[in-house]
């Protein structure tokens, strides 16, 4: 009787093992790209590429209610502004760009046309924060 009992409470963890298995497999799974490593950059071509890491890692989402960030003077303003995830630190993302034009680079993707439309807060498009645009 004692070995029924050990195999039926095996039995029943197994199957709880199980279920909380699945049920994690429904939840999208969070994890941005790496941030980059900034100290040692020294070419516009390493800045360019700091910076795209960073806007990746920065701007990486699952669903749209995770954005929201505005990147102030990533472009002419308004809705051409780039956007982040409304948790992110931008804080190394502005000193990329801050050392970038410090060194003369002009590289940076920082220039958009100034149409500001219309948008309807923020969306997540390819696991990659933006406008909704309408």
């Amino acid at each position: 009787m004692k070995a029924f009992s050990s195999i039926f409470c095996l039995l029943i963890i197994m199957s709880v093992a199980s279920c909380e298995s699945k049920d994690n497999a429904d939840v999208p799974q969070f994890d941005p790209p790496p941030s980059p490593e900034i100290a040692n950059l020294a070419t516009c071509e390493e800045f360019l590429q700091a910076f795209n890491e960073e806007l990746s890692h920065i701007a990486y989402c699952t669903d749209s209610a995770q954005c929201g960030l505005v990147l102030k003077l990533t472009s002419c303003g308004c809705t051409r502004d780039k956007v982040a995830r409304s948790d992110a630190d931008s804080a190394k993302f502005h000193d990329i760009i801050a050392r970038a034009r410090a060194k003369g680079c002009d590289n940076l993707p920082l220039n958009s046309i100034c149409d500001c439309p219309s948008a309807d807060g923020f969306a997540c498009v390819d696991q990659r924060c933006s406008w909704n645009y309408q």
